[in-house]
């Protein structure tokens, strides 16, 4: 069991604050990703006598990649922030 004084170490970070902040990072990578597939996707369309196959791909593996990296930072735990406030007020109220 955590004692009081180790407990005012930790800021409570709500959830919701984490899970939007994933969620904003995921698309803005997946967005990344597939543009930079489509881009890729384009230049060996242009080898293969502009068919449409190498756009669809590269732009495919950029979304596969993109929900891979957000599937991933789902199943890492929740951070605990430490408090930023002085160590010298939390010595002196652990000493009383």
């Amino acid at each position: 069991m955590a004692s009081a004084s180790e407990s005012r170490l930790f800021l409570d970070v709500p959830s919701e604050d984490v899970m939007y902040k994933k969620a904003d990072l995921a698309l803005r990578d997946t967005a990344i990703k597939s543009f930079a597939g489509l881009t890729i996707g384009g230049l060996f369309s242009l080898l293969y006598k502009r068919r449409r196959w190498p756009l669809v791909l590269g732009m495919g593996v950029g979304l596969g990649m993109g929900v891979a990296n957000f599937q991933h930072s789902l199943k890492q735990p929740l951070p605990r922030l430490y408090e930023t406030g002085s160590s010298e007020s939390t010595k002196a109220e652990d000493s009383t």
